[in-house]
């Protein structure tokens, strides 16, 4: 009798969310399962242009005018039931762990207040060149393609 492959639980944030681009990944094996929005209880500080990058540090300095408080919080996504085939695909897709490092993060489920672990990609070296996106008015980090203010 052969054992069930354990499930691994993925909160994505950008272009693995579905309809992105690279949500395909997730779910062409038929066996991923969207389980629903979510948020990090971690804060986090986000970057981006056409992809995001989600990192427990800044480099860099912001202007003398804005607070960096007003660019650290929680990162809303959604949260997947994933194989390990899939899980190694997130893996090379994120180039974990030299660009991202994937790491075991606790969310909350929307629509419940659940708390779950799951696994999330940080960037390993956040870059200069990209501004921090702020909080959106719910007071969360969310990305969306094409929403990134002029010159960010």
């Amino acid at each position: 009798m052969s054992k069930k492959p354990t499930p691994y639980l993925m909160f994505v944030y950008g272009t693995l969310m579905s309809p992105y681009g690279n949500n395909p990944i997730l779910t062409r094996s038929g066996t991923a399962r969207l389980i629903g929005k979510a948020t990090t209880l971690q804060k986090f500080y986000m970057s981006g242009g056409g992809f995001p990058r989600v990192a427990k540090k800044v480099l860099g300095e912001f202007p003398v005018s804005e607070n960096r408080n007003d660019f650290l919080g929680q990162v809303h996504g959604e949260l997947w039931e994933i194989d390990e085939v899939t899980l190694k695909a997130c893996d090379r897709l994120e180039s974990h762990p030299g660009f991202y490092r994937r790491e075991e993060i606790p969310v909350t489920l929307d629509k419940n207040r659940e708390r779950r672990t799951a696994w999330m990609y940080i960037i390993v070296e956040p870059f200069r060149g990209h501004a921090c996106l702020p909080k959106t008015p719910l007071g969360v980090l969310e990305w969306q393609p094409g929403a990134w203010p002029a010159g960010r």
